[in-house]
């Protein structure tokens, strides 16, 4: 950590572990269930995982 006057103080996030990652279908993830009906989806994963969590749809990963 930077202890500079000048230095914003900010958290060390690089350590920090990732949200976690929901459950999908096999190479689909989520897409099928985000395409069908995406706000019960959501509020489904976060009642499940909390407000801060990862899903994959298919060649990306979204916070």
């Amino acid at each position: 950590m930077n202890t500079s006057p000048y230095a914003p103080l900010t958290p060390d996030t690089a350590n920090a572990p990732l949200p976690p990652l929901a459950a999908g279908r096999p190479l689909l993830g989520h897409a099928v269930e985000m395409y069908r009906e995406s706000i019960l989806h959501m509020r489904d994963l976060y009642y499940r995982y909390g407000p801060i969590y990862r899903v994959r749809v298919p060649g990306r990963e979204y916070t």
